[in-house]
């Protein structure tokens, strides 16, 4: 699970600047950090690209340190921001402005 709360909070996001950069209702944001929803995954990882954060094992609770599936986490955020800066690299050049 991640703790949104605190991410929002370390970021000095109210609860609705949040979620108007996240691209979510307000609503579902307050029902995710009382715990009465989850967070999507696939919103996880585009919160590294949303906010630029290397690490979000921090954010990641309930899950024991030593677990892999945190490592497989941050491996497909970077993957993710990996396949984004690849794109946008090609987009430049297509654009002609690089």
């Amino acid at each position: 699970m991640f703790d949104i709360k605190r991410f929002r909070n370390d970021l000095n996001l109210n609860q609705k600047e949040f979620a108007e950069k996240v691209g979510l209702p307000q609503p579902f944001i307050s029902r995710v950090e009382k715990g009465k929803d989850k967070f999507p995954e696939k919103h996880i990882i585009n919160l590294k690209n949303i906010f630029d954060v290397e690490d979000f094992s921090k954010y990641i609770i309930d899950i024991p340190d030593e677990d892999p599936r945190i490592d497989e986490l941050n491996d497909v955020i970077k993957s993710q921001q990996r396949t984004i800066e690849n794109l946008s690299e090609t987009l430049k050049i297509v654009m002609g402005k690089n």
